[in-house]
């Protein structure tokens, strides 16, 4: 009696499908833990890269704020909250200077301002 057999096409794969069943389970832990770092170190990689884009955001601002602020001070010397927002600008962007040399202009135009006695007060002058 011979048997109706049905060949079987070649799977390559054959034998890594045997062998994937008796993978110990430490390897597959340790390959979990891999797949789980890499996610993480990417997610974390994605943070720092949108943290950085918006501390140039910022930056790209408060150049544009001194820009326009520089702009209404040149075209209106006797605008006194002008030189205050400009002096403003300048000291959140770290440069002290230039802060104090905007804040001493808006103090020659008005030296008994509360607000110019404040941001004096306020920055240790």
């Amino acid at each position: 009696m011979a048997r109706n057999l049905k060949r079987q096409p070649w799977n390559p794969f054959s034998y890594l499908d045997r062998k994937a069943k008796h993978l110990p389970k430490n390897v597959l832990v340790g390959l979990l833990f891999f797949i789980a770092a890499i996610t993480a170190l990417n997610s974390e990689k994605q943070r720092m890269d949108l943290r950085t884009l918006g501390m140039q955001a910022q930056v790209k601002a408060d150049q544009e704020t001194i820009y326009k602020w520089e702009q209404l001070a040149q075209e209106r010397p006797d605008y006194r909250d002008g030189w205050i927002q400009l002096a403003v600008a300048y000291y959140k962007s770290s440069d002290k200077e230039k802060a104090l040399w905007a804040l001493q202009k808006a103090k020659e135009i008005d030296p008994n301002n509360e607000t110019l006695l404040k941001i004096e007060k306020l920055w240790g002058n």
